[in-house]
């Protein structure tokens, strides 16, 4: 068997969560946090916007789960993660969209590569329409989850629709949760908690009465 590992600070380090071809982009800390939060909860249906390692770390590690739904805006990456992750509880979906996502060249330098990555994200959250199929889609799925995990795109539309999804007494996490832009969402639910420590990118943890 190969070994597992985790990508920690742009460095690889081993953990049992994360597998070597499709690795989990957190650092262990942060996705100890998410994977007790999740744990905490024994949830049945789970749903993720943003697909990647931890959709696979997060299936090995929940035995409860029943139907694990994750919604991925990247056509390319999508069909990564559907060629490495052969559980069956998997319900992949690809959301793409209104229009492209606008293609980068690696000529540019980093600074500017980043300026236009953090234009783009931007655009996800300010321009509803711009992702409202990839927002939307969970709820066509099922009509309420125990577990929510909001790490992708036009994440504060994806806080608004998760929690509406969450089961009573569900508890949803977003990933990078640090960022001033998701701010003023996070804060608008009243138990909320900022988890410390983080390195990469903070958890946030809000539970559903």
């Amino acid at each position: 068997m190969k070994p597992l590992q985790f990508i920690r600070d742009g460095r690889r380090g081993t953990s049992a969560a994360s597998a070597p071809d499709l690795p989990v982009f957190m650092n262990p800390i942060e996705f100890a946090q998410l994977a007790t939060a999740a744990h905490a909860v024994a949830p049945k249906r789970v749903l993720e916007w943003g697909s990647g390692g931890s959709t696979a770390a997060m299936l090995r590690l929940l035995p409860t789960v029943e139907s694990y739904v994750s919604i991925e805006h990247n056509r390319e990456w999508f069909e990564r993660v559907r060629s490495l992750v052969k559980d069956p509880r998997l319900d992949l979906r690809h959301a793409a969209p209104s229009e492209p996502e606008p293609v980068i060249s690696e000529r540019l330098s980093r600074p500017k590569r980043t300026a236009a990555l953090k234009a783009w994200f931007a655009r996800c959250e300010d321009e509803p329409a711009l992702m409202a199929d990839y927002v939307a889609l969970p709820g066509s799925i099922h009509t309420s989850y125990d577990f929510v995990l909001v790490d992708g795109r036009a994440r504060n539309a994806c806080m608004r629709a998760g929690y509406a999804l969450l089961r009573s007494g569900g508890v949803m996490v977003i990933h990078d949760a640090q960022r001033p832009e998701y701010r003023e969402t996070i804060e608008s639910y009243p138990h909320h908690l900022f988890i410390e420590p983080w390195v990469q990118g903070q958890i946030c943890v809000i539970p559903k009465p």
